[in-house]
């Protein structure tokens, strides 16, 4: 009975002129499957789409789809939002191609989408020359970078009414792969991941510009990839993927707020945590491992579950307090309010909901879609 309330309180739709608190982007990949190890474009062939979904009231609801590309390479939350939620931004780093529909090769798209209308509208594809693997805006909203992990380099976007246009980039240590980049609250300055070279570097930022070199550069693990600021406690988490080798991969706790800023708490939450992200009081951590089951069934490490994985911020260390299994292929997994959490299994083709009950995971209904398995996630500021 318990699990049916809750799931009443999240999921029905929300009464006439409740006020919009949230949107949730879900981009669903529709361009890849595992065949073994391997991701593969299926044999029907279906466009990518992003799913809009309001939080409104506590309730979340379909809002609208619009056909545009995604990719499941890069860091899942890769959808950026604007703080008005008018945009939304989705970069895709590789996808199909008309002269070669049964492969997968590197694509350079960024869909900027309005959200102002009664539905999701195309106001631009911009071609960035670069594969992006993640979007992330300042602030404001008025700039943007997005990373590209195969060229060591991110692309610095100004943003104007509806559209996008490319202001500059920078260039990064050969071999670096910046991956992630988070803005940080003291509005100066942002962090930015750094796989190849296993280090998460802080840059200052001066609005419309980033400084070429980090004032600041902090290990935590092994191919650090995906980054989250924890509201305003100073704390950040970091998702320290690995090298999918069956070994227990880690999270790390970051505190912005010391002199210097640095790591200062790291714990194993199995292998290859995909995404991670704070509960926006900054009390709770969620993260999705693949946890193996993205590799060969023949293989001895092999695990058909992913797992969602709740963590504490406790006296300045990080507690795992819950866990929980999903899909294969996990890839993000997001605070939609401070309460509710979804989860991506590319392979089942649906995003898993928990109600977090203090220290505890309590499953609700997924929501399976029938294009393509969701890949990306994306959530609007504030």
């Amino acid at each position: 009975m318990l699990n049916r309330i809750i799931l009443a309180s999240c999921l029905l739709a929300a009464s006439p002129g409740a006020a919009q608190e949230t949107i949730l982007a879900v981009g669903l990949e529709a361009d890849a499957r595992l065949v073994g190890s391997d991701a593969v474009p299926p044999e029907r062939i279906m466009p990518d789409q992003v799913v809009f979904f309001d939080l409104v009231s506590g309730s979340l609801r379909r809002s609208g789809t619009i056909d545009v590309p995604v990719s499941f390479q890069g860091p899942p939350a890769s959808i950026a939002i604007t703080p008005d939620r008018r945009l939304a931004f989705v970069p895709a780093a590789n996808g199909r191609v008309a002269d070669a529909p049964r492969t997968l090769v590197p694509i350079d798209t960024l869909s900027i989408i309005d959200l102002s209308g009664d539905a999701p509208r195309l106001v631009q594809t911009l071609r960035l020359g670069l594969a992006g693997t993640s979007a992330t805006l300042s602030p404001d909203g008025a700039m943007m970078i997005v990373t590209h992990a195969d060229d060591d380099s991110a692309t610095i976007l100004r943003v104007a009414g509806k559209r996008a246009e490319i202001a500059s980039r920078l260039r990064f240590d050969k071999g670096s792969r910046p991956l992630a980049v988070a803005f940080l609250p003291d509005g100066r300055s942002l962090a930015i991941t750094f796989a190849g070279s296993n280090r998460v570097a802080l840059f200052r930022w001066h609005g419309t510009e980033i400084e070429p070199r980090p004032f600041r550069e902090i290990s935590t693990g092994l191919y650090p990839a995906s980054i989250a600021v924890c509201g305003n406690t100073g704390y950040a988490v970091v998702g320290n993927y690995g090298t999918v080798s069956g070994d227990r991969d880690t999270i790390s706790l970051i505190d912005l707020r010391a002199e210097p800023a640095r790591a200062i708490d790291t714990v194993s939450v199995g292998p290859s945590p995909e995404g991670v992200d704070c509960s926006a009081d900054g009390g709770f951590v969620v993260t999705a491992n693949q946890n193996m089951s993205t590799i060969d069934r023949a293989d001895p490490r092999y695990s058909p579950d992913s797992e969602v994985v709740l963590l504490a911020i406790r006296d300045r260390r990080l507690v795992v307090v819950d866990r929980a299994k999903i899909g294969a292929w996990a890839q993000g997994a997001m605070f939609v309010s401070s309460d509710l959490i979804v989860a991506e299994s590319i392979e089942d083709r649906r995003l898993h909901l928990f109600k977090r009950m203090n220290d505890r995971l309590v499953r609700l209904s997924p929501i399976t879609f029938e294009n393509g398995g969701p890949a990306t996630l994306g959530r609007s500021p504030g």
